[in-house]
């Protein structure tokens, strides 16, 4: 896997540009939910997929990323990916 990705924060959401070798580029704006987690939603599909990201914070600090995929337009996601990032200590 190789890529690159930009962040923005525009004072209420975030925009990430990735693009790399196997999604292509992938544009996603999010913001916090009602539970603090972070969501991301795909602005465009890519490769006729919508993509959903949810970032959760877990008290030990690691991080749970949950990664959803719907074929475009439809809303009907299926989880993709399920991760846990821990700090290095």
């Amino acid at each position: 896997l190789a890529g690159i990705g930009v962040n923005r924060f525009d004072g209420e959401r975030w925009l990430q540009l990735r693009a790399d070798n196997q999604w292509g580029a992938i544009a996603t704006s999010g913001s916090l939910d009602a539970n603090g987690s972070m969501v991301f939603h795909s602005l465009i599909p890519s490769r006729h997929r919508d993509l959903k990201i949810v970032y959760e914070r877990n008290p030990d600090g690691s991080v749970r990323t949950l990664q959803y995929v719907a074929p475009a337009g439809i809303g009907k996601w299926e989880k993709f990916g399920d991760l846990i990032y821990r700090p290095n200590r």
